[in-house]
């Protein structure tokens, strides 16, 4: 599978994940660290089987002091029930609009419903525009007795 983008210099370039046998699967509860840049994307997949917890859900903690604001690392998380995506730097305007740039943020996945399937299967993709190698750290986690209110 591969995207093709415009960069900020105005190049094309091509982000290429590989598909098939070769899926590098993760584990949850372990922090992950690694570099991304410009056409050197990331992506974990996670398997999460039906004997976990009905009631889990996954939260996934990412970090980066080396991003910066105009090429931000940008999180997607794809599972069965949706996508989410973030950057970071994450930046928060304020009702003052005073301005705040976080370079941690979490975030608390839909809760994991398996409607007959026995296994399930969350993607996240990490990538970066920069053209330098961009630090950062990636957990997720496994939430147990997960209740949404």
């Amino acid at each position: 599978m591969s995207w093709s983008f415009v960069s900020s210099d105005g190049e094309a370039e091509d982000l290429v994940y590989n598909d098939g046998d070769d899926i590098n699967y993760r584990e949850l509860d372990t922090l992950y660290h690694g570099n991304v840049s410009r056409g050197n994307p990331e992506r974990f997949v996670f398997l999460i089987e039906d004997g976990m917890n009905m009631s889990a859900a996954i939260r996934v903690h990412v970090s980066s002091s080396h991003a910066r604001e105009m090429e931000p690392i940008i999180f997607v998380v794809k599972q069965p029930e949706g996508v989410i995506s973030w950057q970071v730097p994450l930046v928060v305007v304020n009702e003052n609009e005073c301005e705040f740039q976080y370079e941690s943020v979490a975030r608390t996945l839909c809760p994991l419903r398996f409607g007959g399937e026995k296994i399930s299967e969350v993607v996240i993709d990490v990538s970066c525009s920069s053209t330098d190698d961009t630090y950062y750290s990636l957990e997720a986690t496994l939430v147990q007795e997960f209740d949404l209110e």
